[in-house]
């Protein structure tokens, strides 16, 4: 257990929180994308810095919403600390914090919020993402 908490301190994830209903779980990078492959699951991957006053905003509209909660359930969620992942910033093009990415579980990008959002914005990207992965149908109304 100390290792494992180590090693998401390590690579820049927070300890991988027990499933709660009002909590997103969020995992270290390498770990996430071998478990989105390995379950099928798309990954909504979270950049961040711990400096970054638009993250901690994000993080406290959008991430505590019940519905965000919800349905990031269908995603498997990777938490990646900027500053302690360079080389993640090069290869997802990152030039700006909060970024999501989401990608198809063989890590394929299929959209990407590039900046903050309002939590009923971010809701409407996490379904459209569910949709381009073809986890869900659409609606119609997706963009």
């Amino acid at each position: 257990m100390a290792a494992g908490l180590a090693a998401a301190i390590c690579l820049g994830a927070p300890p991988v929180a027990k499933e709660r209903p009002f909590e997103i779980v969020w995992t270290d990078f390498q770990s996430g994308m071998k478990l989105a492959e390995k379950e099928g699951k798309p990954s909504m991957i979270y950049f961040t810095a711990v400096w970054c006053n638009w993250c901690k905003k994000l993080e406290k509209e959008a991430f505590k919403v019940p519905e965000v909660v919800e349905l990031s359930r269908k995603f498997v969620c990777i938490w990646v600390d900027g500053d302690k992942q360079p080389a993640l910033l090069d290869r997802y093009n990152i030039d700006e914090y909060p970024t999501v990415v989401f990608s198809t579980s063989k890590g394929k990008e299929v959209l990407r919020i590039p900046d903050y959002v309002p939590a009923e914005d971010f809701l409407a990207k996490m379904k459209i993402a569910l949709v381009k992965t073809g986890v869900e149908k659409p609606t119609g109304k997706e963009e």
